[in-house]
């Protein structure tokens, strides 16, 4: 990718890119859905971001909120053709030693098909955590959550435990989205901080009786949004 940008102020930026590239599909079972091996990609993203967080893995204060348009077109080297919106806010704030953070994500696309390969991916540590990564995909998602920690120990051996609400779903249209139809995850996580970032061991469950369980280094909220 090729990216222009301009700093507004100390926390925020505006950034027009261009990006190129391809995707692979590798289906396992049923019939083929995309007829060639390499789907090619081209696109022009405008996007906004705000970020005054005071730590990218474990923010105490501060907020981070985005908003991207992308364009895909075969004129810029793209398969397909069709145009989407992200958007997220994020924020975090500390009474004493506890810290809660909440989380707002949307992504749509507005025209077009944007194709298997251009889904959003949801499941994973934080990202509905009890389910799988990559087991729930979409064109359009949507997913709100909330996490309260709190911060044990002192300065040489720093730890953290807390609990977690995920709500959300991925479809091939946000007009499909009902409130009956959304996927719910709960969790309960523990880590200590390190230099490589903060090492954390985490169980969820979820409203379809399923129980997962990760050990995560150096996860940022922020990765949903880029």
């Amino acid at each position: 990718d090729l990216s222009l940008g301009m700093e507004l102020g100390v926390n925020n930026e505006v950034r027009l890119t261009y990006r190129r590239g391809y995707a692979t599909v590798d289906e396992q079972v049923g019939t083929r859905i995309v007829p060639y091996e390499q789907i090619q990609k081209g696109s022009m993203n405008l996007a906004f971001e705000h970020d005054s967080l005071d730590d990218a893995f474990l923010p105490e204060s501060g907020a981070f909120a985005g908003l991207r348009g992308r364009l895909e077109r075969q004129g810029l080297g793209s398969e397909r053709d069709f145009d989407s919106v992200r958007a997220m806010a994020l924020g975090a704030k500390t009474w004493d030693k506890t810290t809660l953070t909440g989380l707002v994500f949307v992504n749509a696309v507005t025209g077009g098909v944007a194709g298997v390969e251009n889904s959003v991916i949801l499941g994973g540590f934080q990202r509905l955590s009890a389910y799988s990564q990559g087991e729930i995909s979409g064109e359009d998602a949507a997913l709100a959550s909330a996490f309260a920690r709190q911060s044990f120990g002192g300065p040489f051996f720093p730890w953290f435990a807390g609990v977690g609400a995920e709500a959300g779903n991925a479809w091939s249209t946000l007009g499909d989205a009902r409130w009956e139809n959304l996927l719910y995850s709960w969790s309960l996580f523990a880590g200590v901080e390190t230099v490589i970032g903060p090492v954390q061991f985490s169980t969820a469950y979820n409203n379809e009786d399923d129980w997962s369980a990760y050990l995560n280094v150096g996860f940022s909220f922020t990765q949903l949004f880029h």
